[in-house]
């Protein structure tokens, strides 16, 4: 996928995470239509923006957690789902596996990484 063509969500509860995914994104080249902070703000940002890339953190605020949000997501849309979380266990892992993810990519993570893993879609 083209650079001009991404259209990428993120959704992380810290703030300022979430700012500097974006400004890192957008430096390199990509659109990021949305940042969500809860499972809520996410599906309604999904629906309306219509990403094709979603960086989901695991542990966000709201109803659902990261997992059960991109299920939520992927009900209205075809979305490359990245995880990008410090919950790195065997359930968590399981879970996750079972919706098909492009990625999991663990907290912390390099800039070089994200990058990488975003301009390889």
């Amino acid at each position: 996928m083209d650079r001009n063509e991404s259209k990428i969500l993120i959704v992380e509860d810290e703030i300022i995470v979430a700012m500097e995914m974006e400004s890192l994104l957008q430096s390199n080249g990509f659109s990021v239509v949305g940042k969500a902070h809860s499972s809520e703000k996410a599906v309604d940002t999904a629906i309306a923006y219509k990403p094709n890339i979603i960086l989901m953190d695991i542990n966000i605020k709201g109803e659902f957690d990261g997992i059960d949000t991109c299920k939520k997501i992927l009900n209205h849309l075809n979305a490359k789902i990245i995880f990008v979380s410090a919950y790195n266990d065997e359930e968590t892992h399981i879970r996750i596996d079972a919706i098909q993810p492009h990625y999991f990519l663990p907290k912390p993570y390099s800039e070089k990484e994200l990058i990488d893993i975003i301009s390889s879609i």
